[in-house]
């Protein structure tokens, strides 16, 4: 068992116990391999988190826009209890939404220039956005089609369609004209599911006010077979957006929601960072004697959205071990190719090698734990995250060559030599 431990944690370090790869198990490699990728997701996932306070304390330019929300003649008071926040404006308790990206006032009142401000505290899930609804066809984009339109096609050209919801910023008002509509409209159109569901809401011919939203859902859900988007639905949507590269189509905001926040900013040195979440069991008061908790806020909705942070480095990882499983293939059989053109023996037995270059995984992240370590205080951490793993492959195939290249340019002297005395004989 030492000289197995001694083996498993030197070869990549040894090159005694380097030379036993090939004469031992494939299970050595793959519990190399699991190992390295098991701490990569550790190592990236923890030091994102505890990179976090130092990347939050570089930006005073966004902290000056932030806590200057909360002082000042035009100053925010934002009180959270029990996962849910209320706002007031300068003591005015009525102004309950606020979009500078929208309203001219609002613009002039909480927008620098840079950074923009979106607030909406209320009850936002129970309501529902006025939205538009349309059919894209899957071969053009650009054919775009509505409800009556789409109803009159054949059912073999509507699985050429899917629907598309495209959200307002308004939210949808809805009357008792439009209740008895929607109850129509299931009556007619809906499942036997949707019907039982709608008739636990009509009483006596009439839907209590109470009950509008949820027969809206039942309307929505029958008439386009998806969901009726909520006013929160729009807010998340539309300001975690990305475009086709993946980039945010929206950046430098803070939007605080009724049970949820996000916050987009750069920190002095440039980084791109952002934060969302629930407002969770938080309970705190932010105003202009409590600042502070401007600050608390966001960092403790990073820290309580860590299980987010670990499920997102774990997708990460995954594409990445991937990407080194194909690493591991090609540079054995690359390595086979060359042994077999310069006569090595050794480069030529692609078992051989495909278990030498296993054992190498967990000794090839020593680099890359150094780098993580020191550049996730400076970089953004996408980029640490791609060049930690590129600094990987880039270690494990130096490690390689390093082993194999004495090893070939031996073997194909003695290659030579015994092919001279062959001619001589």
């Amino acid at each position: 068992m030492v000289q197995w431990l001694k083996y498993f944690f030197g070869n990549f370090f040894n090159k005694k116990y380097a030379e036993q790869s090939a004469k031992r198990s494939y299970c050595n490699g793959l519990l190399s391999f699991l190992l390295a990728m098991i701490l990569l997701l550790v190592l990236f996932a923890t030091m994102a988190m505890a990179a976090f306070p130092a990347y939050y304390d570089n930006s005073q330019e966004f902290s000056a826009y932030y806590r200057g929300l909360f002082d000042g003649d035009n100053a925010l008071s934002l009180s959270i209890v029990d996962g849910k926040a209320d706002l007031t404006v300068a003591g005015n308790d009525s102004k309950k939404v606020i979009n500078t990206y929208l309203d001219e006032q609002d613009k002039g009142m909480f927008s620098d220039g840079k950074y923009n401000l979106v607030v909406d505290v209320r009850d936002i899930s129970a309501l529902y956005n006025d939205c538009t609804v349309n059919y894209v066809n899957r071969s053009d984009k650009k054919k775009v089609i509505d409800y009556d339109k789409y109803m009159s096609l054949s059912d073999n050209e509507k699985r050429n369609y899917y629907v598309s919801v495209i959200c307002g910023n308004e939210v949808l008002q809805i009357d008792e004209e439009k209740i008895n509509t929607y109850v129509e409209f299931v009556v007619q159109n809906g499942s036997d599911n949707a019907k039982n569901k709608l008739n636990a809401f009509v009483t006596d011919g009439k839907v209590a006010e109470e009950n509008y939203g949820k027969v809206y859902e039942l309307y929505f859900n029958a008439r386009y077979n998806t969901k009726a988007p909520s006013m929160r639905d729009y807010y998340i949507d539309t300001y975690l957006a990305t475009d086709s590269t993946g980039a945010s189509v929206y950046n430098n905001y803070v939007v605080l929601l009724k049970d949820i926040a996000l916050f987009s900013w750069r920190t002095d040195n440039g980084q791109s960072v952002s934060v969302s979440g629930y407002y969770g069991k938080t309970r705190l008061t932010v105003n202009g004697t409590d600042l502070e908790n401007a600050d608390k806020l966001v960092k403790n909705m990073y820290a309580a959205n860590s299980e987010a942070v670990w499920i997102n480095y774990f997708l990460y990882m995954t594409r990445a071990a991937l990407t080194a499983a194909f690493a591991w293939v090609l540079i054995p059989l690359l390595f086979t190719v060359i042994g077999f053109i310069c006569k090595s023996p050794s480069l030529g037995n692609f078992g051989g090698v495909f278990k030498t270059v296993g054992g190498f995984w967990l000794g090839a992240i020593c680099p890359t734990v150094l780098w993580t370590v020191v550049a996730s205080f400076l970089l953004n951490q996408t980029y640490v995250f791609y060049l930690g793993v590129a600094l990987t492959l880039a270690t494990m195939l130096v490690r390689t060559l390093i082993h194999y290249i004495p090893i070939a340019v031996t073997e194909n002297k003695q290659y030579k030599a015994q092919q001279a005395k062959n001619d001589n004989a």
